[in-house]
């Protein structure tokens, strides 16, 4: 997935530049510049520690600047994206070609943020990049696709959703005698006498409790549509 930042490329070149060369005829308004962004500007050294932060970094993961620096850029990631951040800096110290990744960094509060890497190699050896938050974004993302695969009243997955999980099953099942998949339909004896009597909003009040019961049954693998 690639996202636009606020800054054009040629203003990016520029701030790698100057991180680059760190001239000092224009270090004052370098660092005037470099503070304004709302992207994390950062670099690294050869074996991964932070030896330069904006201030976008405590507004985007809350630690202090002056606490991270210092540490290894991989500290602050997800456990899970550790090996992908190390990879990353691995291979531009080896490689040196720009990289653009999405990866997950732990907030100091503890919640994870989504923060887009785009970063290359720096003539010392370190790697210089930007890190821009895409926490909404991919929020909003995955609300699209719970809401494009799941009922919108009990929040079972739909119609559209189960076939493509029946279809998958098949697939992985057909080939392989000696296990099995069982497919169930359930219907609600007198539901229509419900709606009919006692109203719509009793009736959905029915399915979605039923819905959370039966659920609340299966097993991790198992699925449950409407």
């Amino acid at each position: 997935m690639t996202l636009g930042f606020p800054h054009s490329d040629e203003q990016q070149n520029r701030i790698y530049y100057h991180l680059d060369h760190r001239l000092p005829d224009s270090e004052h308004g370098y660092r005037q510049l470099i503070e304004t962004l709302r992207e994390v500007v950062f670099k690294v050294d050869r074996s991964g520690h932070l030896t330069f932060l904006n201030a976008a970094w405590a507004r985007a993961l809350g630690y202090p600047v002056k606490d991270a620096l210092g540490h290894h850029l991989c500290k602050f990631l997800h456990p899970d994206d550790w090996s992908i951040g190390e990879m990353i800096l691995h291979h531009l110290s080896q490689d040196g070609r720009d990289i653009r990744q999405e990866l997950r960094f732990q907030h100091q509060s503890g919640s994870v943020r989504w923060l887009e890497m785009v970063a290359h190699s720096d003539p010392d050896g370190g790697v210089l990049g930007t890190l821009f938050d895409i926490t909404d974004h991919k929020e909003a993302i995955n609300q699209l696709r719970y809401a494009a695969n799941h009922d919108v009243l009990t929040g079972l997955l739909n119609r559209a959703a189960f076939t493509e999980e029946l279809r998958q099953t098949i697939a992985q099942y057909q080939y392989d005698v000696n296990e099995h998949f069982a497919i169930l339909f359930l219907d609600l004896d007198g539901f229509k006498l419900v709606n009919d009597s006692l109203g719509h909003l009793i009736g959905d009040q029915l399915l979605k409790e039923v819905s959370a019961r039966i659920k609340s049954c299966l097993r991790p693998m198992d699925a449950i549509a409407r």
